[in-house]
């Protein structure tokens, strides 16, 4: 916006160059999709190929260039002498792991050490950054999609509803994290959301949430049932990416089934009514019928009915 308003009168125009490209570019995006959603279920794989290509030639040229970096040796010099050898290598006919320490040497003194580490898993570990090729980055990618896959986003639209059963309640605090930890484990144990193993996991979760690691928690728009003052049901609200989101709700096993959840996220959704906000979604595993029931009942919708 600041950039538009600055604009003088005449050079408006020049905006509307760029919506071709645009368009051109969405067009192009989603005939992709469609032929890559058609493409992938029927891909196959040979990964003893996949591995032997890998590191023929020299494919390993530029770890072998990270390698020098990392035994000192500026950027711009270890690009020059990575770039020589191969040179050397391909008019000997050779890839450059197959020349001798002698040959290495002509070019630097660090190169005989560094190839003789070089290997295909050793390049693959040093890409470690987010998004990387090290395998627990691309293990981490997979869990975090296949968690993805296993769920289904839901979104209701906040309205004020009476709530339909007495509950005694409060809001949460950070010093409930041990009781609702423990809540939480009980509460799905044995189920289809079951996560943690112990106390001490649920217990490092739900503090999580309440240090805003999976987004800006509303404690005023999230409740805790008590009996004789012990946690038995909880919704935990947050914003997340900007619109509230239902991080939690569960309840004790021997109180499921009487409404306390349903009690407890009706009054979360009044809270967030009242502040005038208009959604909240969740996101819950597919198969997870009970919880689908009491979403339906609630207003909610899954994402792709909504569209």
């Amino acid at each position: 916006l600041t950039m538009l308003k600055a604009l003088p009168l005449a050079y408006n125009r020049d905006l509307q160059e760029d919506k071709r490209a645009f368009f051109e570019a969405e067009d192009t995006l989603c005939e992709t999709l469609t032929v890559f959603a058609a493409m992938i279920p029927q891909l196959r794989f040979d990964a003893r190929r996949g591995r032997r290509t890998a590191t023929e030639d020299n494919a390993l040229a530029t770890d072998l260039a990270d390698a020098l970096v990392r035994r000192g040796l500026p950027f711009r010099r270890a690009h020059d002498v990575v770039g020589r050898l191969v040179q050397y290598a391909e008019e000997q006919g050779k890839p450059f792991s197959g020349l001798s320490a002698a040959q290495y040497r002509r070019f630097s003194p660090l190169l005989p050490e560094a190839v003789s580490k070089l290997d295909l898993a050793s390049a693959l570990r040093a890409r470690d950054a987010l998004g990387g090729t090290a395998p627990r980055r691309v293990a981490a990618e997979l869990r975090k999609w296949r968690t993805r896959l296993e769920q289904r986003r839901w979104r209701t639209d906040l309205t004020t509803r009476r709530v339909e059963r007495d509950v005694r309640y409060r809001n949460p605090s950070p010093d409930d994290r041990e009781p609702l930890g423990s809540l939480m484990l009980a509460a799905y144990r044995g189920t289809i959301d079951e996560s943690h193993r112990t106390v001490a996991e649920a217990v490092a979760h739900v503090a999580k949430i309440f240090a805003g690691e999976v987004g800006a928690p509303l404690l005023d728009c999230s409740f805790v049932a008590l009996e004789d003052d012990v946690p038995i049901s909880v919704t935990l609200v947050s914003m997340l990416e900007g619109a509230p989101f239902l991080n939690q709700v569960y309840t004790a096993p021997e109180r499921q089934n009487r409404g306390l959840a349903g009690a407890l996220l009706q009054l979360s959704m009044n809270a967030l009514a009242a502040k005038g906000l208009a959604t909240l979604d969740l996101v819950a595993k597919v198969g997870n019928a009970p919880a689908e029931h009491l979403y339906r009942k609630l207003g909610f919708l899954p994402a792709e009915e909504e569209e």
